[in-house]
């Protein structure tokens, strides 16, 4: 069901993928940065984690805002 889009709503909708966006971001940052300076051989959930995230961020962001 589509609903009708507003102003606020939109706003509101980008809003929300700018955060998500930029906490991936931020996420990402750290986690290399670990990785730069900590050498651990077990990073496979991490980056599980993170490809998890990165997906969930892209499918927000294809998305339309309509059905979000």
């Amino acid at each position: 069901m589509l609903t009708v889009s507003t102003p606020w709503r939109d706003r509101s909708v980008r809003l929300a993928r700018i955060i998500l966006w930029v906490a991936l971001l931020i996420g990402v940052g750290f986690d290399v940065t670990r990785a730069l300076l900590i050498h651990t051989d077990d990073m496979i959930s991490t980056y599980g984690a993170a490809a998890a995230a990165m997906v969930y961020v892209i499918g927000v962001t294809v998305v339309p805002a309509q059905m979000l």
